[in-house]
């Protein structure tokens, strides 16, 4: 599907340009196709007399061609390539699979803000949702124990939506939706288990707009969606819902030579930069 729809109006336009190119008339009038002396097609029964040279036929019928397939391209609906529904596993404070991560997406800045890895922030962050855990549920240290001592274990697991429209404009694309939820399960030495359910939902921005540049077909696109994060707190009352810090996940989309998306890098705004905290491995 993906082949047929990226790929096969470039096939027929390049086996049209062959046959265009190579179709001659010879001295009896016939038109004939002469594949680079492989094989040859012979038309004998059809003889046409143009008003003007056969050179200028051929590029009258390569520039209809090609505007056909230039305008294929410029008002193709992309949004098909980009995630949709995903299952994914988180991975917090881990500052090599950021470093990575980083690396492959090659940009140092994002929308005038810097990215830059920062301990002592991540460590502050983690301590703030502890904080309002602990007084919901009297979890102690339900992040910190793990992503910054390491003292135990926490697998974080869950889902994640997305869907990109196409709007009007050259190309132009809008985020949707952009939602998930996660497991996030403690497991202490003495082998208790704790567990907390989260959800990010997307918040409107600027974000939201992607463009595809058909001018730069190798070029990447960045999604980079803002999320509202929240604990989901369960007991006998009900659910209680609290919110934390906004969020932001970057990632990087591919599109030609063959489509293809990254992990997400979550990232949290502070001042004039913007700070890893963690990422999701989709699976």
């Amino acid at each position: 599907m993906i082949f047929n729809y990226l790929y096969l109006p470039l096939i027929i336009f390049i086996v049209t340009f062959t046959i265009i190119i190579r179709l001659k008339k010879d001295e009896n009038g016939n038109y004939n196709i002469d594949f680079f002396n492989l094989f040859n097609i012979n038309f004998p029964y059809i003889k046409i007399d143009l008003p003007f040279k056969v050179i200028y036929g051929k590029l009258i019928l390569i520039f209809i061609s090609l505007f056909f397939l230039t305008r294929y391209y410029f008002v193709l609906d992309y949004s098909v390539f980009f995630p949709t529904n995903l299952k994914m596993t988180v991975t917090f404070n881990n500052s090599n699979g950021v470093k990575k991560l980083m690396e492959e997406f090659g940009i140092v800045s994002y929308d005038g803000l810097i990215i830059e890895q920062d301990t002592a922030f991540v460590t502050d962050f983690f301590k703030k949702i502890d904080d309002n855990i602990y007084s919901n549920t009297k979890f102690q240290n339900f992040f910190t124990d793990c992503v910054i001592t390491e003292n135990n274990t926490l697998t974080i697991d869950g889902v994640a939506e997305f869907k990109v429209t196409k709007i009007e404009g050259v190309q132009n694309y809008i985020i949707e939706v952009a939602k998930g939820e996660l497991i996030n399960k403690k497991i202490n030495k003495n082998q208790a288990e704790q567990s907390i359910s989260s959800e990010f939902v997307k918040t409107s921005s600027t974000n939201d707009k992607l463009n595809v540049n058909i001018l730069k077909p190798l070029s990447d696109i960045i999604m980079a969606p803002q999320f509202s994060q929240i604990i989901l707190i369960k007991d006998k009352n009900g659910i209680h819902k609290i919110p934390q810090e906004n969020l932001i996940g970057m990632t990087k989309v591919t599109i030609f030579p063959y489509p293809n998306f990254s992990n997400t890098l979550y990232l949290v705004k502070d001042k004039n930069r913007l700070i890893p905290i963690g990422y999701a491995v989709y699976h």
